[in-house]
């Protein structure tokens, strides 16, 4: 929330068109690897899905999680081949791409495994979907990340820390007295 009255804030306005060209310096970076076992955790799942969500129509709409009859589907051998073919690109490591192509093909059992359990229909998110419905994505929150928990943002790569700060104690500060310094000045 900027303010007029702030010498930062009004520095920000006056310098507008500056400060929107700069604007990343006062973000700080946040290094990836790609590829590595724990970015993969995070957001393998996601990418799996956008690529199957955008390009097959079967799977655009919510209840298109059900679709998954196969992991051996057309669509989901061509977006493993397409991922692991992007980590060969961006990495060079055959030990990536076998990873990549290793959680995939996980992955495509699981859904596989879950669109085949009959009396549910099987969905992306339980909003708005019917009581029969059975989500396939999890939120991150405070229970564990699963393979199958994908963030809405980049912000929620991590859990939040709880800070609380109880205002009796910060107000009662502890006795506190100066030690004496010996007459000869050495140490006490």
């Amino acid at each position: 929330m900027l303010t007029w009255a702030r010498p930062r804030d009004l520095s920000h306005y006056e310098t507008f068109e500056h400060y929107h060209a700069t604007f990343y310096q006062h973000v700080e970076a946040q290094s990836v690897t790609p590829f590595s076992p724990r970015a993969l955790d995070r957001g393998l799942t996601g990418a799996m899905l956008s690529i199957m969500r955008n390009t097959y129509d079967p799977f655009a709409p919510n209840t298109g999680a059900g679709a998954m009859n196969s992991p051996s589907r057309p669509e989901m051998t061509t977006t493993i081949g397409v991922v692991s073919e992007r980590t060969w690109e961006v990495t060079e490591d055959s030990a990536k791409k076998a990873l990549a192509e290793q959680e995939l093909k996980h992955r495509a059992d699981d859904w596989a495994k879950e669109a085949g359990v009959g009396g549910r229909t099987l969905v992306y998110q339980k909003y708005g979907a019917g009581p029969t419905a059975y989500p396939l994505l999890e939120t991150p929150g405070v229970k564990p990340w699963t393979d199958w928990t994908v963030p809405m943002s980049m912000r929620e790569v991590e859990p939040g820390v709880r800070l609380v700060m109880e205002d009796s104690r910060s107000t009662n500060d502890p006795a506190w007295r100066a030690r004496v310094a010996p007459a000869d000045g050495g140490e006490a």
